[in-house]
């Protein structure tokens, strides 16, 4: 169930594809020509974005006597130039020149000249990858068809009707000199330049792993010690090690029991922070100058149970907490050193921010609350831990009553956590709201951190090798892309719900079950 932003009409396209005895079911790219994640009769296969590096920038140097040139390894080069022609309705063509440089198109030359260096600059064969995976009947069938696949660099998760599993992850990536990747680079002298391709064989790969499970949530694709520099922006761990809980926990699993776990909204971050976190606040509770609200809001997130249900306060308080305590524990660095504040995230995860990542202030809270990180260095006093903790409390309790008011009712899940698809249009009377979601940015079927709900899993599959034709999935979407249709958006009810449509991987328009078939079209 690979997590991407929502639209409509959706990325995927439902397809089974049948000829000459073989069959293929899953997602589409509209316009592709084969499935992209999905299965066949022998095979199944899952992705999810193994968030490489797989881009550099770097700094030109333009010769001094000729502003249409650069320098390289002691020499002068010329900038090649392109002009791409780009149809535009109802207008003249608009001409675009591409200059590039031996490291890639310059992308900016305000006060610098800047050029991207990027695996996708060249021919990439990677509608071949899928061809032949759809078409694959085994292992090493599967990851002959992975030779081709060159970007994006992806984890591909397999499974097959033999009882072996596997996870690659896979994609053209460059072998780098050591330190480089993380910030723009001298370009002329060509000591920073790619040394080629990570060899094939040399990518991380896990075939029938003792666990007897494997997994993938967008975290570090590969263990300590790994020789190559594949990149750094992973996603938070507490996804990953649910998956790893539930899956460590189960003795047998079948098409119910894995749709529990798609499902799954249980925060593991939250049950992670908040044993360590909530004793700060007994001292507050115990005073009875404590405001009615703060004191409910306490009494609340004590016994919360991690679940990110419609009807929870829990994780309204819980997110809006770590913002504040986030803040209070980094911004003061920030301020002292006279960095201004920047809105985003170091990496591909918005909830990484642009501060160390959230297992870190995890560690601290938990195993150092005298840590030196705690103090506040706009103050005179010493905080530590539980000081923070507590007026990073205050603050989120009083934004909330800011924001939702003082009653406890509009602090619920339901109202907050709301699925909003936006039309690819712009238009926005084409957008659909499915209601409430389950889940935050930290479950396992993702929710938001306190706002509207534009992605998650965009596309849920299940798929029993003991009877492959009983195969489920569904998208937050629909099979048509017009709006007044039945079908625009028909699946995103199911997909608030947690239920499935069927694939019907059957191998003829015959054997299909009668209400699946709507229409017919036959050629001689």
């Amino acid at each position: 169930d690979p997590d991407l932003g929502f639209k409509l009409p959706s990325i995927w396209y439902t397809a089974l594809l049948s000829g000459k005895g073989q069959n293929v079911a899953g997602v589409t790219l509209p316009g592709s020509p084969t499935v992209v994640i999905g299965h066949n009769d022998s095979i199944a296969w899952g992705i999810t974005n193994m968030q490489a590096d797989a881009v550099d920038f770097y700094i030109e140097t333009l010769d001094p006597k000729d502003p249409d040139r650069y320098l390289y390894q002691g020499q002068s080069r010329e900038i090649k130039r392109t002009v791409e022609t780009i149809p535009v309705r109802g207008a003249d063509p608009h001409k675009m020149v591409v200059e590039s440089t031996v490291h890639g198109p310059i992308i900016d030359k305000q006060s610098q000249v800047v050029s991207l260096c990027w695996t996708g600059l060249g021919m990439t064969t990677d509608s071949i990858a899928f061809w032949e995976i759809a078409r694959a009947r085994d292992l090493p069938g599967f990851l002959k068809g992975l030779d081709y696949l060159q970007v994006p660099a992806l984890n591909m998760v397999y499974g097959d009707i033999h009882g072996n599993i596997a996870m690659h992850c896979c994609g053209r990536l460059p072998i780098r000199a050591r330190g480089q990747g993380r910030v723009p680079m001298d370009g002329s002298t060509g000591e920073n330049d790619w040394q080629g391709w990570i060899p094939r064989e040399q990518l991380p790969l896990s075939i029938n792993p003792d666990e007897h499970f494997v997994a993938s949530a967008n975290g570090r694709p590969h263990p300590l010690g790994y020789p190559h520099y594949l990149g750094w922006m992973w996603d938070p761990s507490y996804r990953t090690r649910r998956i790893k809980q539930l899956l460590g926990e189960s003795a047998s699993l079948n098409l119910e029991k894995m749709k529990a776990i798609q499902f799954d909204h249980f925060d593991h971050a939250a049950a992670s922070f908040l044993p360590a976190m909530l004793p700060a606040l007994e001292k507050m509770l115990a005073q009875p100058t404590t405001e009615k609200e703060l004191a409910a809001s306490i009494r609340t997130i004590k016994q919360w149970d991690y679940l990110a249900t419609p009807e929870s306060v829990g994780p309204t308080i819980w997110l809006r907490w770590l913002e504040y305590y986030r803040q209070l524990v980094w911004g003061d660095e920030r301020q002292h050193f006279g960095e201004e504040k920047q809105n985003g995230s170091w990496g591909f995860c918005g909830d990484n921010g642009r501060e160390p990542m959230l297992e870190v202030l995890e560690f601290l809270t938990r195993q150092m609350p005298q840590s030196q990180w705690f103090d506040d260095r706009r103050t005179a006093e010493r905080e530590d831990r539980d000081a923070v903790l507590r007026s990073s409390f205050v603050a989120a309790v009083d934004s909330l009553k800011q924001q939702y008011g003082a009653d406890f009712a509009s602090w619920s899940w339901k109202n907050i956590n709301v699925l909003k698809i936006q039309s690819l249009s712009g238009q926005p009377e084409l957008n659909i709201e499915g209601g409430p979601v389950v889940g935050t940015a930290y479950t396992l079927n993702p929710g938001g951190d306190g706002g509207q709900v534009g992605g998650g899993a965009s596309w849920r599959m299940i798929v029993d090798f003991g009877d492959t034709a009983s195969s489920i999935g569904v998208y937050p979407g629909g099979q048509s892309e017009q709006p007044t249709g039945p079908h625009y958006a028909d699946q995103v009810p199911l997909w608030v719900a947690g239920e499935y449509t069927k694939l019907n991987m059957f191998g003829s328009a015959d054997a299909l079950p009668a209400e699946a078939k709507k229409r017919s079209l036959k050629f001689k």
